[in-house]
């Protein structure tokens, strides 16, 4: 199961190296240089949230202004909680559903195995290919 953080995953596996190289490269004692390697998944990660939380859709209905402008064109104000849709309605809806727990639990099932297999990989592709 190929998901989005798991990419993510991957993809600081190959450039968190090559940057952890090009700072050691630069004068960087590699002591200190390996720390500042993780800014650079930090910041890829704090943008990629700040991108989701402006721009991302978080209702099924689309954004939450997006509902709100709707709403007030539509006459039925500007507040979200007199929607019967989102609050806590919604969220016990969320957690009382089965297939929420199934898919935590294929989830959680699968992310292990992942994990092995990723760190298995890495010490295949580093002795056999020299990566």
């Amino acid at each position: 199961m190929l998901t989005f953080f798991s990419l993510n995953s991957k993809k600081k596996k190959t450039s968190q190296p090559l940057f952890d190289k090009a700072l050691i490269a630069r004068g960087y004692n590699p002591d200190i240089a390996w720390r500042y390697s993780f800014f650079l998944p930090a910041s890829m990660h704090i943008l990629a949230g700040l991108l989701i939380f402006f721009f991302g859709q978080d209702m099924p209905d689309g954004s939450k202004l997006a509902v709100r402008k709707a709403d007030a064109a539509a006459g039925k104000g500007t507040a979200l909680s007199a929607r019967t849709d989102v609050g806590w309605a919604s969220w016990r809806a969320a957690v009382l559903n089965y297939r929420t727990w199934l898919l935590t639990l294929v989830y959680a099932v699968t992310f292990g195995v992942e994990i092995s297999v990723d760190n298995v990989l890495s010490r295949y592709f580093q002795t056999q290919f020299k990566l």
